[in-house]
């Protein structure tokens, strides 16, 4: 008999086109290509970094994103196994296989699981030359449970008494529909009573965690400048090259202990994500090469415009690993407009002009080979909106809002809402403060939650 079973890590919850990079970015929801001027610059739009007359600036930046989409299913499953039946009446025994599958399959429906992305890096700049950093590493933490019922049953219901009490069992079972045709063939020709690798009994069960995850790390040499139009109108033009070095994580942990389905599998704590997940070793290294280009303006003095393209030399990352294929790092191209009221209120809007792929890995297993599947699940196109208020020039408040706008036109496009707020403290060139935060909901342990927040801390001479 043919095992299969299939996971998918699909969450549905902050499937952005654009990684939001930046404390202030966060914060207006990533409208930044007409409005960046810090660091940031080297990944919202280069040329920003034409118009920064200084001698040396340093700009670091942390900042990370949990979507949550599987609490609901977690609560519901401890409260479900928490008192699991140890008896031999088959009555109760049925009952609760069923509804055991039952509460199983909650966890393969498309969207369970949680995501997470930490970004982290630092921009020098000497002159009109920057120099940067930036690492952001994104992780998918999904259940796969297998929920047929021949291998939810104890391995004590096949084997333990006397034949003629084995025999009464599992044609109890089978008459139930707990039991195909052919398992129940099968334990009649081995005695009635299972055997190693017959894909029946709880032994044979398959449920596991799988933990993927991917890094990337660009370094960048940034040159940028600025042409005066106008007492106020400048026109800024900039280029990135970037190296690229990634890192591929893969593990998958069963969630099977001494024979049982162990309900504290899925406990997680500052142990379980230190040694899962941040702990894990790279199972493959690869690195490559591209370029972005930028255009910034200012017009009037109010009008800001941007345009910024993201690896506009579509190259690939190639991996050490023979069993994967090259990962393509697709160009994006974003356009941004900003308006400045009275010096002290901005507001401003980023979209993306093409669509980017939303991609998950999908591993099903057949005669215990572990397949592994890149699969699309969304096209997303980025649109963000922000305001920024400066009170004297000192302190900013910021908020804006983040949507995938596929989702107004196409009927298989996701709707993500991400509400963002944020505020800043500057002191003339020298220092400046910022933090942010995201959220699609505003009540912890929700299901389908999103949670984020990003902070920078940078100086200038």
């Amino acid at each position: 008999m043919r095992r299969s079973l299939l996971i998918l890590l699909l969450v549905s919850t902050a499937v952005l086109a654009t990684e939001i990079y930046g404390p202030r970015a966060m914060a207006m929801g990533g409208a930044q290509v007409a409005l960046v001027e810090d660091g940031t610059a080297v990944y919202w739009n280069p040329a920003a970094l034409g118009r920064r007359d200084l001698i040396f600036a340093a700009d670091p930046v942390w900042g990370f994103a949990v979507a949550d989409n599987i609490t609901e299913q977690m609560n519901a499953f401890r409260d479900f196994y928490s008192n699991p039946p140890d008896t031999s009446d088959p009555n109760e025994l049925i009952a609760f296989i069923g509804d055991f599958s039952d509460t199983l399959k909650g966890f393969n429906e498309p969207g369970t699981g949680v995501t997470g992305n930490m970004h982290v890096g630092v921009t020098t700049m000497i002159g009109p030359i920057g120099v940067s950093w930036i690492n952001v590493t994104k992780m998918e933490i999904g259940p796969g449970m297998d929920s047929q019922t021949s291998r939810l049953i104890d391995e004590k219901y096949f084997n333990t008494g006397p034949e003629y009490q084995r025999q009464a069992m599992i044609t109890a079972l089978y008459q139930a529909g707990l039991l195909t045709r052919a398992e129940y063939d099968r334990l009649d020709r081995q005695g009635w009573r299972t055997e190693p690798n017959d894909d029946i009994g709880l032994l044979e069960n398959m449920s596991m965690i799988a933990v993927t995850g991917f890094s990337q790390h660009d370094f960048g040499v940034t040159y940028a400048h600025s042409f005066k139009l106008g007492r106020h109108d400048f026109l800024a033009v900039g280029g990135t090259a970037k190296f690229i070095y990634g890192q591929r994580y893969d593990n998958k942990l069963s969630v099977l202990s001494g024979g049982k389905l162990d309900p504290d599998a899925f406990t997680t704590g500052p142990n379980w994500l230190f040694t899962n997940v941040l702990g894990l070793d790279a199972v493959a290294t690869g690195y490559g090469f591209s370029m972005d280009l930028g255009v910034q303006a200012m017009l009037g003095r109010f009008i800001h415009l941007g345009v910024v393209g993201r690896n506009i030399i579509p190259m690939e990352i190639n991996w050490d690993s023979d069993s994967l294929e090259p990962t393509r790092l697709d160009p994006q191209v974003r356009f941004g407009l900003g308006f400045e009221f009275f010096d002290s209120l901005t507001i401003a809007m980023d979209i993306d002009a093409l669509e980017t792929d939303y991609t998950v890995t999908a591993r099903v297993i057949e005669n215990n080979v572990l397949i592994e599947k890149e699969i699309v699940v969304d096209r997303v196109r980025d649109l963000s909106f922000g305001v920024e208020w400066s009170i004297a020039d000192v302190f900013a408040i910021r908020a804006g809002f983040n949507t995938n706008y596929n989702s107004l036109i196409e009927d298989k496009a996701k709707a993500t809402f991400l509400a963002t707020l944020g505020f800043g403290v500057k002191i003339g060139d020298i220092f400046h403060l910022d933090l942010a935060v995201m959220t699609n909901r505003f009540s912890a342990g929700e299901h389908n939650s999103t949670l984020g927040g990003s902070f920078s801390l940078g100086f200038a001479l």
